[in-house]
């Protein structure tokens, strides 16, 4: 896609994964490990001499449509009587604007259908109702928190990161829901296994990660002054939404 934009020529390439990205744009220097959960999922560590790896294909889907899908199964079992009463139910007739769930299952699987919403912004539906109580949403919620802290601590323990004071970026539009059930989730699990893990909620993007590797790459010192200069001149947060 370069060479066909003319861009190749003479530079030095630098690809990554969009977790290091995430890492390089949330962590000083870009050292330490990140959780990115938007409309997809990534994590990646990055150690102080350079050495780096991320999940890539050896973690699943876990990002939001996955969690649209499990709200969907929660609600399926709850209607067949499989599974407890979820206030997750309410939303999703709503917000597909169907009367019963057996039209929202129809309509997600007829043959020949009228595509309706995806499922990747019940992602946030799913984290409303964890937040306001309902149990069911909550336990998807936290098992999928802990999920992600798993692969967390896996590529802290690849770079040996985990029994030393590192930072753990946590980035994309559902890791920013209000709610913090999924965040604290994650960090319970990465911290049982790594007790000096420093969290924080990255600032920016995982694309100004690829900017500030870009300047770097071109001996540009990163420093608070640019780092206010690329603040501004981002794009509105909506852009961004999951």
């Amino acid at each position: 896609e370069l060479a066909q934009r003319g861009l190749e020529r003479g530079e030095r390439l630098l690809i990554f994964n969009d977790a290091l990205g995430a890492l390089r744009a949330g962590a000083p220097q870009g050292v330490g490990v990140s959780v990115v959960c938007g409309t997809g999922a990534a994590v990646g560590a990055r150690a102080a001499d350079g050495r780096f790896w991320h999940t890539s294909w050896w973690q699943a889907p876990q990002g939001a449509e996955e969690l649209g899908d499990k709200a969907l199964r929660a609600v399926y079992r709850a209607a067949l009587g499989l599974a407890r009463p979820t206030s997750l139910t309410a939303r999703v007739l709503d917000y597909f604007g169907l009367p019963t769930v057996e039209d929202v299952l129809h309509q997600r699987t007829a043959r020949v259908r009228v595509e309706g919403p995806g499922v990747a912004r019940l992602a946030r539906v799913l984290l409303d109702e964890a937040a306001a109580g309902d149990a069911p949403a909550r336990e998807i919620v936290e098992a999928h928190g802990a999920e992600l802290g798993d692969y967390a601590l896996v590529a802290a323990r690849r770079l040996a990161l985990d029994q030393t004071p590192f930072t753990l970026v946590l980035a994309g539009g559902v890791l920013r829901h209000p709610s913090p059930l999924l965040r604290e989730a994650l960090i319970a699990r990465v911290a049982a296994g790594a007790p000096q893990v420093q969290p924080v909620l990255s600032r920016f993007e995982p694309v100004v990660g690829a900017l500030l590797f870009a300047l770097e790459a071109h001996g540009v010192v990163i420093d608070a002054a640019l780092l206010e200069r690329v603040a501004a001149s981002l794009p509105p947060a909506t852009l961004f939404e999951t």
